[in-house]
C-alpha cells in the first residue's frame, strides 16, 4: 500500500468532520421530536422523524466515505466526487444559504479531480 498523500489525509479528516456535523443535526431533529411529544399531540412529528433518520443515515454514509478515503479505496474517490458534484449543483441552484458553500464545493470538486491520480495508480 502506498503512502497516503497529505491532501487525501486532510480530505478524509474533513469528511469525517462533516459526518459528525450531519450526525449531530440528525440527533437534534430527533431531540426536537422528544420535546414535541412532551408538549403536543402525536401528530405533527412525522417530518422531524423522517428528517432525523435521514440525516443520521446520511451521516453514516459520509463517515463510511471518509473511512474509504483514509484507506485509499477507489470507491471512496467516486463516492466523494458524486457527493461533491451533488453539493455543487444544489448550492449553484441557490438551495443553500451562501456562495461560500458553492465555493467550497467547487474547490472540493477540483481537488478531487486532481487527486484522481492517487486513487487509480497501478500497484
Amino acid at each position: 500500500m502506498e503512502k497516503r498523500p497529505i491532501g487525501i489525509t486532510l480530505l478524509a479528516i474533513l469528511v469525517y468532520i462533516v459526518g459528525i456535523i450531519v450526525l449531530v443535526r440528525g440527533l437534534i431533529f430527533l431531540g426536537v421530536i422528544a420535546v414535541t411529544l412532551l408538549t403536543t399531540p402525536l401528530w405533527g412529528v412525522g417530518n422531524e422523524l423522517i428528517l432525523g433518520i435521514g440525516w443520521i443515515f446520511l451521516a453514516l454514509i459520509v463517515m463510511a466515505v471518509g473511512s474509504g478515503l483514509w484507506y485509499m479505496k477507489k470507491w471512496s474517490w467516486f463516492a466523494t466526487t458524486v457527493l461533491a458534484v451533488i453539493g455543487l449543483i444544489i448550492s449553484a441552484l441557490g438551495l443553500t444559504a451562501t456562495w461560500l458553500t458553492f465555493g467550497s464545493f467547487l474547490v472540493l470538486t477540483i481537488y478531487l479531480l486532481y487527486a484522481l491520480k492517487y486513487f487509480w495508480k497501478t500497484q
